[in-house]
């Protein structure tokens, strides 16, 4: 059921009668609005790079989504050739750790561990044997 009637959305008018067509323009005004290219590459900065990105690279992808009017690839692309992304810091703080990494796996598939030996060693074999972290992961969330 849709609403026929005038409705304004952030500053724009949609003139009355325009049924489903609405609901398209209403779509188009949230995504060519600047909070939508801030949150996006919030997101992905927060994902792909640090839990609190530099602001500077989310500003900047930010623009790159703007500019091409939400090409998300161009901003990974924004985002994959930065400094920011090469960063020691941020390498360290996105990349798991070989015992998050088996033990994610192993949640996702829903597996069973019945040889804690086997997988012990495999996990030794990808860098971290056990008792063996040098630090411990409080930066997490």
């Amino acid at each position: 059921m849709h609403d026929y009637g005038e409705k304004t959305v952030l500053g724009h008018n949609i003139p009355a009668g325009g049924g489903e067509q609405d609901g398209l323009k209403v779509i188009d005004i949230l995504a060519h609005h600047p909070s939508t290219a801030k949150f996006i590459s919030m997101e992905l900065a927060r994902h792909f790079v640090a839990f609190n990105p530099p602001q500077a690279l989310v500003d900047r992808m930010a623009l790159t989504f703007t500019k091409t009017d939400g090409d998300l690839r161009a901003v990974m692309e924004t985002m994959l050739r930065s400094p920011e992304f090469f960063s020691e810091g941020a390498w360290e703080s996105r990349i798991k750790s070989p015992l998050d990494m088996a033990a994610g796996t192993i949640r996702a598939l829903g597996g069973e561990v019945t040889d804690a030996w086997t997988l012990v060693q495999k996990i030794s074999d990808m860098g971290e044997t056990l008792y063996g972290k040098a630090e411990p992961n409080c930066t997490r969330a």
